[in-house]
């Protein structure tokens, strides 16, 4: 199977959505935290809005856009990562923000979507023969590095306190 940059962008839109849903649960159910988890969610917005607007920009619909890989290994890969990335349903987000009983577990959790966000598009990265697609993925990364430092700076933070 083949995945073009369309089709990439639109899962990282996936993802984004996914991260926005659970910021938003999570400040419903932090109340405490509520105006820092909407900020991450307001984030969350801005990076699909990034998204859908480097597609418009830069993908074509023609069949250099497309990654390789003849074994669908890449293609496994990406179903596998964004299972564990995307929530199926809102019970699956429940489950999770339910089961956490701090802030702390909740933002080391988001540290952890945002690692293995960081990853599927490594993953991608490397499959990518247009050097130009390249610097898109490499944007969309930097743009989820920069999640992880806003985490890892309240986590700090909590912890000072």
């Amino acid at each position: 199977m083949k995945y073009s940059l369309s089709e990439i962008m639109d899962i990282a839109s996936g993802i984004e959505k996914s991260g926005y849903d659970f910021y938003i649960k999570a400040a419903k159910k932090i109340n405490k935290f509520s105006d820092f988890f909407n900020f991450l969610a307001k984030e969350e917005i801005a990076h699909d809005s990034v998204f859908k607007g480097l597609k418009k920009e830069f993908v074509s619909t023609d069949e250099l856009n497309t990654v390789y890989d003849p074994d669908n290994i890449i293609s496994k890969y990406i179903e596998s990562l964004t299972d564990s990335i995307i929530f199926k349903s809102d019970e699956d987000l429940d489950s999770l923000l339910s089961s956490s009983d701090s802030i702390e577990d909740i933002i080391d959790w988001s540290i952890q979507r945002e690692h293995d966000t960081i990853l599927f598009y490594v993953g991608l990265k490397s499959s990518l023969s247009s050097e130009s697609d390249k610097i898109i993925v490499e944007k969309i990364i930097s743009e989820e590095m920069n999640h992880v430092h806003i985490l890892m700076n309240k986590k700090s933070e909590l912890l000072i306190k």
